[in-house]
């Protein structure tokens, strides 16, 4: 099970996705319950552009809110839901 978040790099996620997957990951161990994840194995659920957006924390800032020379590597905003 993985799931993406709409950043850039290795290990950007922000505390608040940090805690929601391992919360997750804990209730799969002690549970039994797999939780949802993301597709990233099919190359059409990776183009569709909500992709990444549905385990991403929407509250900015990200790497490229803060940072002016980062803001090239903001993607495309979600669709609203």
């Amino acid at each position: 099970m993985q799931r993406a978040t709409r950043d850039y790099g290795h290990c950007t996620f922000t505390p608040a996705e940090l805690v929601t997957t391992f919360v997750d990951l804990v209730k799969w161990v002690e549970g039994g319950v797999k939780p949802e994840g993301d597709d990233v194995l099919n190359p059409a659920a990776v183009a569709d552009p909500p992709f990444g957006c549905k385990f991403t924390d929407k509250v900015p800032p990200r790497q490229w809110d803060t940072v002016p020379a980062l803001a090239f590597l903001k993607p495309p905003a979600c669709p609203a839901n």
